[in-house]
């Protein structure tokens, strides 16, 4: 499987926090992404506390033993990323970077291959874009996926297909557009390079900008075949 990422972040006065890792081994991408909302410099500290410590532990992690069981490695190494994010919650608790806010708000995902893990809490944004009938569609997912966790961690684990897109974005993100704009605008077949992919992006932030949107912060992750396969499929 080909995967293909990009991200945007707002400059300027902007207290969210964005992680963007990619690696191929053996033919096979691995994907980090974890996006942190704050909306004042303490949260953005802490955040920025957060993804630095998952930076470390993902850099720590061996990429051979990940390809070569995706589906094993990732069941052990969601809870020691759930162990990795309550124990950054409580040395926050303890410091000056955090004081009386509240915990941070990771929302993000881990993929091997087509296996991936989704971890988030918090209100933050997740939107699966794919295609219906032959049109674009977007469907927001944080909400049936997180639904009920109010401030705990979740994970939840599955497969990729291929020809969809997964949005990571903070709440003023895309706003006002409507999830059918928003699939208009994110169309993935028409997206082949991290260029298009950014342009895309920054379409979106700057709507949301006019509105007056700040601490914007988003990463899209976009799966298709491998050049080999759709050439097979042409051929086909």
């Amino acid at each position: 499987m080909h995967i293909l990422t990009s991200h945007y972040y707002q400059q300027g006065s902007n207290f969210s926090t964005l992680l963007l890792q990619q690696y191929q081994c053996s033919r096979i991408p691995i994907c980090l992404i974890c996006l942190c909302g704050g909306e004042n410099e303490a949260q953005g500290k802490a955040g920025a506390y957060l993804t630095g410590r998952l930076l470390q532990w993902f850099r720590e992690q061996s990429v051979r033993h990940l390809v070569k069981s995706p589906e094993e490695r990732l069941s052990a190494l969601q809870d020691r990323l759930r162990e990795l994010i309550l124990c950054t919650d409580e040395e926050l608790k303890s410091s000056i970077l955090k004081s009386e806010e509240k915990n941070t708000e990771p929302v993000g995902i881990l993929s091997v291959g087509e296996d991936f893990l989704l971890f988030g809490r918090g209100g933050q944004k997740i939107y699966l874009i794919n295609r219906i009938f032959g049109r674009s569609h977007v469907r927001r997912l944080d909400g049936e996926l997180f639904c009920g966790g109010g401030d705990a961690l979740i994970f939840r684990r599955g497969i990729l297909q291929q020809s969809v897109g997964l949005l990571f974005a903070t709440r003023s993100f895309g706003e006002p557009m409507t999830e059918r704009e928003l699939g208009e605008c994110l169309h993935v077949e028409s997206v082949r390079t991290e260029e298009q992919a950014a342009r895309h992006l920054r379409e979106l932030a700057e709507g949301s900008r006019l509105q007056r949107g700040h601490n914007m912060s988003a990463a899209l992750l976009l799966t298709g075949q491998k050049a080999a396969d759709r050439r097979k499929k042409a051929y086909d």
